[in-house]
């Protein structure tokens, strides 16, 4: 039917051109016939409802040269950020989302609006620690990876890690774009990036090899004796549920606890052997239930390890 209907349409159109009315006769068929070949969907109507125009950032971004691609930036950011600013493409894979941005070249970029020479000094590394990575600990935002490192006279400091299109990671040898999607909790890692008030856009992160609770040692391990290699570590991991713990060991020379290593909770954390020789782990337990009101009368218990190191 379709075909027959413009069949019909085409012939009419010809018959039109051939004959030879008066002028005032023309001008009524060529009226009729405009609407009739509306009709039949001959004449070409204008697309108002065009949806794939530029919108105007992007337009922006091409009439100025840049190229649009797209990138994971912070989940609070738009389609073409300013990326003229450090950070609105700086935040954690599990805190992004993919969005349109402008790709403006070499010393350019794009601030919402068009490419513009960047006035953002060259990149400076200011910031280099080793330490533990770790998130979701206290005073931690939450699913942030942070980097837990001592300096002389100040244990326990803490940056969070932003990360972007040029961090990289080295494992075993290899690097590669950093994905914090598969680091472990407590990884022990040397950071290099720059460093922003307590936050490092990272780098380089070079993951560190290191065996964490070689062997575990519980309460069932209380008055034995171990056998240690130099080198060689192990976990203590005496609970946190029912007693408050005290560790001391005869000779640190011997065998000492290590720092800037996370433990699972609960442990009081890895101990490593450094050279031959003997030593005795202490710890002393106190109930957490002395501290309530009123204070039960549990007693505290005595912990002890002895480790010969050969």
């Amino acid at each position: 039917m379709a075909y027959l209907i413009e069949s019909i349409c085409i012939k009419f159109t010809f018959i039109i051109i051939k004959f030879k009315f008066m002028d005032r006769t023309k001008i009524v068929l060529l009226i009729i016939s405009i609407v009739f070949l509306s009709s039949c969907n001959v004449l070409p109507t204008p697309n108002l409802n065009n949806q794939n125009l530029p919108t105007g950032s992007e337009q922006g971004c091409l009439n100025s040269g840049g190229q649009v691609t797209t990138s994971s930036c912070c989940a609070s950011v738009g389609d073409f950020p300013n990326n003229c600013l450090i950070g609105a493409c700086g935040c954690s894979p599990t805190g992004s989302h993919q969005v349109k941005t402008c790709g403006c070249g070499t010393n350019q970029c794009f601030n919402g609006s068009k490419c513009m020479t960047s006035s953002v000094p060259a990149e400076t590394i200011n910031f280099t620690q080793t330490g533990n990575i770790a998130k979701n600990s206290p005073g931690f935002k939450t699913d942030i990876w942070y980097l837990v490192y001592e300096q002389v006279g100040s244990p326990a400091l803490n940056v969070e890690l932003s990360f972007d299109e040029k961090s990289m990671c080295e494992i075993n040898g290899q690097t590669n774009p950093c994905l914090p999607g598969t680091f472990n909790q407590g990884d022990r890692a040397t950071v290099s990036g720059i460093k922003n008030g307590s936050v490092v856009l990272v780098r380089d992160i070079q993951f560190l090899a290191q065996t964490v609770g070689s062997s575990n040692i519980t309460l069932a391990d209380n008055n034995k004796t171990i056998n240690m290699k130099v080198g060689d570590n192990f976990l203590l991991d005496l609970g946190d549920q029912v007693y408050n713990w005290a560790i001391s060991v005869s000779d640190q020379s011997v065998v000492s606890r290590e720092v800037n290593i996370l433990v699972i909770r609960g442990a009081q954390g890895v101990y490593k052997a450094h050279k031959a020789g003997s030593a005795t782990l202490t710890a002393v337990g106190d109930p957490l239930c002395r501290q309530s009101k009123p204070a039960c009368a549990i007693p505290s218990i005595l912990f002890t390890l002895k480790v010969n190191v050969r």
